[in-house]
């Protein structure tokens, strides 16, 4: 005579033991989560504070181009021509940046090429300063960004009539 065994009592008894195998493992889950989610939390920081450091260097390329511009066309000597291409520079990134970071210097020199004279505006912010980053660094993050952000434009003045 054969025995015959139910198949609903070894799947019971199958399920069970899985069961209690996934319960152990249960906490592992949330360690790994945990892990994940902060390398993923600083990578997106990361990127944020880079594209905002480069966001301000492009505005400050921008205003050293619109101050040689208006240094350019505007009446007068050369200290005159310097102070308006620095005002220009500092309206032109109005708000951008933290206040006492920045340096703005016009110069205006004999053109290297040609003849005439040249203007060149120089933009430096000491983004490595402590409280200059527009984005407050997380711990080791500050090696990746640059200490300073420069930008310079030059442009030749023509003599007026």
């Amino acid at each position: 005579m054969t025995t015959v065994r139910s198949r609903s009592a070894g799947t019971s008894a199958r399920t069970g033991r899985r069961w209690h195998r996934w319960a152990d493992e249960q906490g592992v889950v949330l360690v790994e989560f945990a892990l994940v989610v902060v390398m993923l939390v600083v990578l997106l920081y990361g990127i944020v504070a880079f594209g905002m450091a480069m966001a301000l260097r492009q505005s400050m390329g921008q205003a050293t181009g619109e101050a040689v511009r208006a240094a350019i066309v505007f009446p007068g000597d050369d200290l005159a021509k310097e102070a308006e291409a620095e005002d220009v520079a500092l309206d032109t990134t109005d708000g951008l940046g933290k206040p006492g970071f920045s340096d703005i210097d016009a110069q205006v020199a004999p053109c290297t090429t040609g003849g005439g004279d040249c203007i060149t505006v120089t933009y430096v912010y000491r983004y490595g300063e402590p409280g200059a980053a527009i984005i407050p660094p997380l711990p080791g993050l500050g090696l990746l960004l640059p200490d300073t952000l420069t930008a310079a434009a030059t442009g030749q003045i023509v003599p007026g009539p």
